[in-house]
């Protein structure tokens, strides 16, 4: 069992999933460790937008003949 925070604080875990998940599949991915660290820590799950383009290859910072093109 993991120790307490001597302030009696639990410790807020921001949890970011990957590229080919979200929040809650992520969240139930993650549960066997959160059930041992539930009285120190508190899990957040967030959904995140996708930044950058999924064919970069395909896009002008990627690719500069493309900025001619039209």
């Amino acid at each position: 069992m993991p120790p307490k925070p001597s302030d009696g604080r639990k410790l807020k875990i921001l949890c970011l999933h990957g590229y080919a998940q979200n929040a809650e599949f992520f969240r139930q991915r993650t549960g066997s460790i959160r059930k041992k660290l539930k009285s120190t820590c508190d899990f957040h799950f967030l959904d995140v937008r996708l930044l950058f383009p999924r064919k970069p290859y395909a896009t002008k910072a990627f690719n500069p003949r493309l900025a001619d093109a039209r």
